[in-house]
């Protein structure tokens, strides 16, 4: 019974911790940069930039009108 139940919680664990990871985008710029994010990134709309985080988790912002196109990675 104790490892149904160990593997039943290292099963949800690993669905947890992938939930969590969320997709990764890439933004296409205007003057040719490819910019890959670590999940989904937001807009804000007041001040027209892009936020999101970039591959080494840094946070950073982007002018909307700089980006040709974004679209979802497959995993």
């Amino acid at each position: 019974m104790t490892k149904v139940y160990a593997m039943l919680c290292a099963g949800m664990m690993t669905l947890a911790l992938s939930a969590c990871s969320g997709t990764n985008y890439v933004m296409h710029t205007n003057d040719g940069r490819t910019i890959v994010t670590q999940g989904k990134p937001s807009t804000d709309d007041e001040t027209g930039m892009i936020k999101y985080e970039d591959a080494s988790g840094a946070q950073q912002q982007i002018n909307r009108s700089d980006v040709k196109e974004m679209t979802a990675l497959d995993n």
